[in-house]
């Protein structure tokens, strides 16, 4: 159920459907969480860390690149264009950031035990809900 989630998130997030996707990685990621799904967890992370990016929350982007970074060798597993994608993601960040900070941020995302990275992304979920305006198109 967790990876299915986080497919249907990553179609809505492609339609620009911020607040759906959003609700759709959030609950990826309690799924993947409870069901001790790592690849659901790894897609429903990805997912959220290229909303943040898109909102401009960029240091918890980092951070979530931290958590991605636990499951490099599943991300493999994830279709190749969204993989680009977020290594695209990952690259503006980094620039945005400055190397420093976003390398800091992202062992700081790293060095968190997957249940708090998998709360503070739920966390961010929520705010990214309760905060995003979707254009009149999206709607």
């Amino acid at each position: 159920m967790s990876a299915t989630l986080g497919g249907l998130g990553q179609i809505a997030l492609e339609r620009r459907r911020d607040i759906v996707a959003a609700g759709y990685f959030r609950e990826g990621l309690i799924q993947g969480g409870d069901g001790d799904y790592p690849l659901g967890v790894a897609w429903n992370l990805l997912g959220l860390m290229r909303l943040a990016s898109r909102h401009g929350r960029l240091p918890a982007a980092a951070r979530l690149v931290g958590g991605v970074d636990a499951f490099s060798e599943l991300i493999q597993a994830l279709p190749p264009a969204v993989v680009a994608t977020y290594e695209a993601v990952v690259t503006r960040v980094q620039t945005s950031l400055g190397h420093p900070d976003f390398t800091a941020t992202r062992q700081a995302g790293r060095d968190l035990p997957l249940e708090e990275m998998i709360d503070e992304a739920v966390a961010l979920g929520d705010e990214l809900i309760n905060g995003v305006k979707e254009p009149r198109s999206a709607r």
